[in-house]
């Protein structure tokens, strides 16, 4: 009889138990940050989780940082098709690191510089796929002015329908401000090469 309540007793808190280790287990919420230590350019770093429902932890290791150059010189200098390098000494690793500069007249702000009767006669010779979609930057005399729907046309160079035109939207100040012979410097991005033997810019500014 005694040996029959032993084992019932037994049964009783082996069951208790499992219902013990059965409500304590959870899914883990790493959400709480321990510590961190950086990475570098060299070293990975890493980062301590803390469990929010537990005292459980997990490390996550970071990856590599960025290399830290304060300046590049330019070792291949940029064409309009060909992709330029630069160089530079990383400050923390003292490595020498390389970038590739975009080619000229990728941005508004960086154009190609080239005279009107260089870019006419360029694409005239087969290269308008080296221009098209490219920002140049063009200075010369007004040569002729045409309106057409609701732009202005400005051409630094040839005559009507036979040279490079430079579109604006059409205002009082297009019209009113300059007239044929005036010197400009303007910057527009090569959008096609139009009927008639023209060149056409389009989003065009006249620098100041």
């Amino acid at each position: 009889m005694k040996r029959l309540i032993c084992l019932m007793m037994l049964i009783t808190t082996m069951l208790l138990c499992a219902g013990c280790s059965t409500v304590n287990k959870h899914e883990h919420d790493f959400t709480i940050k321990v510590s961190e230590i950086s990475s570098t350019c060299t070293e990975k770093g890493s980062r301590v989780m803390k469990c929010r429902k537990c005292d459980e932890t997990e490390t996550i290791e970071l990856p590599l940082a960025a290399h830290q150059v304060e300046s590049y010189t330019v070792t291949r200098p940029s064409t309009l098709t060909v992709f330029g390098e630069a160089e530079g000494v990383c400050q923390v690793c003292h490595q020498t690191q390389k970038k590739t500069l975009y080619t000229l007249g990728f941005w508004k702000d960086d154009p190609y510089e080239i005279s009107p009767s260089d870019l006419f006669n360029a694409i005239k010779k087969g290269q308008f796929d080296d221009y098209k979609g490219k920002w140049v930057k063009l200075t010369g005399n007004i040569t002729a002015i045409s309106d057409y729907s609701d732009l202005c046309g400005l051409y630094l160079y040839g005559s009507k329908g036979n040279g490079v035109i430079c579109w604006f939207d059409v205002n009082s100040r297009w019209k009113n401000t300059y007239k044929v012979g005036d010197s400009l410097a303007i910057v527009g991005k090569v959008r096609n090469e139009g009927d008639g033997g023209h060149v056409e810019l389009t989003e065009c500014e006249v620098l100041k």
